[in-house]
């Protein structure tokens, strides 16, 4: 690990400004053999910030980025480069997912740029196996080899909202179902991904005020059941219908 916190009792930490898994110039990948940073059953870290001081760049790493789990809980991820050099521009993959949380409740993603050169089997954000109460939020996630955003494996009461997802190979964010419940996918941008723009597959999922264009095959494909809360629209995709299951303007 880059940064490994561990354990209960390490909690309050706060991880700023660095390079982790990149040389001293910020663009040569210099890779850690596992995540570059693991919360294991800690609580109270910080992983960035709001300025560009406090921001890390995560990159060039041998599995996830940043790993929130077994018991990792309000814990935030905020403002950093994953998968990028020093300057945000060029990716420079890491080999697992960009941001994982694995048995990890109520912790806040927000407002970082995950990037990938849709190298291996990789997500941008996964909300994996009983993770609930979770926040992705302004998150600006592209290239991944397969979804930008996935919640599943009962991850309950997800909150999904401002994003921008594209040029992903498969969805842009994706509910696998049916298990998750109490997802709201709002106000989120998904454009040229491989298959859908949002992938709805649990009935417990409200989508409203989501924009979906220029997707390989819909807008936003839905199963029967969900809550339309209205304002989704979608235009340019590849499935004529645009949508299924929620009205698309």
């Amino acid at each position: 690990y880059g940064v490994n916190i561990d354990g209960f009792n390490a909690s309050g930490n706060l991880i700023l400004g660095n390079d982790i898994g990149l040389d001293v110039t910020g663009s040569v990948a210099e890779t850690n053999t596992l995540n570059g940073v693991r919360v294991n059953g800690a609580d109270g870290n910080i992983i960035g910030g709001a300025t560009a001081g406090a921001r890390n760049v995560i990159s060039g790493n041998g599995s996830s980025g940043v790993s929130l789990v077994l018991g990792a809980h309000l814990n935030e991820v905020r403002g950093n480069f994953i998968g990028t050099d020093a300057t945000g521009s060029i990716a420079v993959p890491n080999s697992g997912d960009g941001v994982l949380l694995f048995l990890a409740d109520n912790n806040t993603v927000a407002e970082n740029d995950v990037v990938s050169g849709k190298a291996g089997f990789s997500f941008g954000i996964s909300v994996f196996s009983n993770s609930d109460g979770n926040v992705v939020e302004k998150n600006y996630v592209t290239g991944m080899a397969n979804e930008g955003i996935q919640v599943e494996s009962f991850s309950d009461n997800t909150l999904v909202s401002k994003n921008h997802s594209s040029s992903n190979g498969t969805d842009g964010i994706l509910v696998e179902g049916p298990t998750p419940m109490g997802t709201v996918i709002d106000k989120n941008t998904t454009n040229d991904n491989g298959d859908d723009g949002i992938d709805a597959d649990s009935a417990a999922t409200t989508l409203a005020k989501n924009q979906a264009d220029d997707n390989g095959d819909l807008g936003i494909d839905a199963v029967a059941g969900v809550a339309d809360g209205g304002g989704n629209r979608a235009s340019g995709n590849g499935n004529p219908a645009q949508c299924l299951n929620v009205t698309c303007l």
